[in-house]
């Protein structure tokens, strides 16, 4: 009876042990990887935001059946045969230019 008991109190103090250590690495990782991740916020931040404008940049102003007529003028605004780094970002139509730059 006594081992039985002795047994039985080793078993539970090794469970709260044991739990209390992985509790302890658990709380450690995640707070490892929220402090990784605070780090790189404003770079995350920034790298969103810098899609967001491209992607506002590179869409058209009128919607699917009637951007025809400003691809047609983009094409003859100049923007063609330029690649990507010509001096006008994007293949949009930018209201308030001249359509025939200099």
């Amino acid at each position: 009876m006594t081992v039985t008991w002795l047994v039985t109190a080793f078993k539970f103090v090794f469970f709260i042990l044991t739990y209390i250590i992985l509790m302890n690495l658990l709380i450690a990782m995640m707070a490892d990887t929220f402090s990784s991740v605070a780090s790189n916020a404003e770079a995350e931040y920034q790298m969103q935001f810098a899609r967001i404008v491209k992607e506002q940049v590179e869409t058209t102003v009128l919607c699917v059946p009637l951007n025809v007529p400003e691809y047609i003028i983009n094409w003859v605004a100049g923007d063609r045969g330029r690649g990507p780094d010509s001096s006008r970002s994007g293949n949009a139509l930018q209201w308030g230019t001249p359509l025939c730059p200099l």
